[in-house]
């Protein structure tokens, strides 16, 4: 997997570049969304859906690969991404302006 050395995304904007992180994503898209994917996140508080959940994120690629094919099921994949070219505005908007959860 090569990584992108720029210190800024090409749209405008950057969720990290150093150290590289990853972020586990499956692809679900929808009417008028074809190139739509979820983002993997975990709660705050492991077992405390009222603390809030944030995007999970991997320092090694290799955990990442691990976590993906645990939380992946038939027909829903997750695939590792590098964060710098992980788009989280959308993420953000969705959940109110701030960080899921």
């Amino acid at each position: 997997m090569a990584l992108p050395n720029t210190p800024f995304h090409p749209r405008g904007h950057v969720l990290h570049t150093r150290p590289a992180l990853f972020v586990l994503v499956n692809y679900a898209p929808g009417e008028g969304q074809p190139n739509w994917c979820n983002a993997s996140c975990e709660f705050v508080e492991e077992g405390d859906a009222d603390a809030g959940s944030a995007l999970a994120v991997h320092i090694s690629p290799f955990d990442a690969l691990l976590n993906a094919a645990f939380v992946s099921s038939p027909g829903k994949p997750y695939h590792v991404v590098h964060a710098a070219a992980f788009d989280p505005r959308t993420l953000i908007r969705d959940s109110g302006g701030t960080d899921p959860g």
